[in-house]
């Protein structure tokens, strides 16, 4: 059974980007089937990672621990130097944020759904936050405008770049970015690529890929399979090393707009039969 989470932290973590540090990590849902298994990996601060591997790899649970969604059955994990547990919850949820493929809204005005109902953010860090996120002309109407039930009143495109503005008002360390361009239309990925350019630079960030252009923003690449790492490597430097897996990946996946997750899946079946 997968140990509850208790907020007993009181150490904080040192300013700035943060390292992700996983040593010996294995988790498991309670079903006695290790979803990760003996991980061990550094992520630098700063650096941007970009998670691939096909559905059930682990790649999700990898950025669920971090953001201590669910706790290691084994293993202990570091954030800048401190043990998870030991950081308080309330500053681990300011500190590492979430970028999700879905976003929810809520019935309340567009400064309530930004500041998810903090009444210490100003309007101006809002409207600033607005800005930032590429939707200039929410921040230039009324931020006290009320949405109907489940955002009803802005578009599916701009409901995804409101995620952005809320992050951008925390301004965290570390974000976890899955693929919040994989299911909007062409301008607002532009203004959100953008966006999340801009965020993430300077941050510690982990991409959840599921397309090959979101990885043209990563720094390094760690490949999932079967709950390990089995590859994590400067991005350059795999994609021009021929027997790489990221390497074969690029190449296997010609359009862009393929599901990488399924061609990584050919790349496991490959390596199965033995075939280069």
């Amino acid at each position: 059974i997968t140990a509850e989470i208790n907020d007993r932290g009181v150490v904080s973590p040192p300013a700035g980007a943060l390292t992700v540090e996983f040593r010996d990590v294995s988790f498991e849902y309670g079903d006695d089937e290790l979803v990760l298994r003996d991980v061990t990996a550094r992520i630098e601060p700063g650096r941007r990672v970009g998670i691939v591997g096909r559905t059930g790899s682990g790649k999700t649970t990898f950025s669920r621990l971090v953001l201590r969604l669910v706790e290691a059955t084994n293993g202990t994990i570091e954030l800048g130097g401190v043990p998870i547990a030991d950081i308080p919850m309330t500053e681990l949820r300011r500190r590492v944020a979430l970028i999700p493929q879905e976003v929810e809204l809520f019935s309340g005005t567009i400064r309530d759904n930004v500041t998810l109902f903090d009444d210490a953010q100003t309007d101006d860090a809002v409207i600033d936050a607005l800005h930032r996120a590429g939707l200039s002309s929410v921040a230039a109407g009324d931020i006290h405008r009320v949405l109907g039930p489940g955002g009803e009143g802005l578009s599916a495109g701009e409901a995804q770049l409101l995620s952005l503005a809320r992050v951008w008002l925390r301004a965290p360390d570390i974000i976890v970015l899955d693929e919040p361009t994989a299911r909007v239309d062409p301008e607002t990925e532009v203004r959100l690529d953008a966006a999340v350019s801009e965020l993430t630079a300077g941050r510690t960030t982990l991409i959840i890929a599921h397309r090959l252009s979101t990885l043209r923003r990563a720094d390094d690449i760690m490949v999932f399979d079967h709950g390990r790492i089995v590859e994590y490597d400067d991005r350059q430097r795999l994609a021009d090393d021929p027997t790489s897996r990221f390497h074969r990946l690029l190449t296997l996946a010609l359009d862009d707009s393929v599901d990488i997750d399924d061609v990584t899946v050919d790349i496991a079946v490959s390596d199965a039969v033995g075939v280069a």
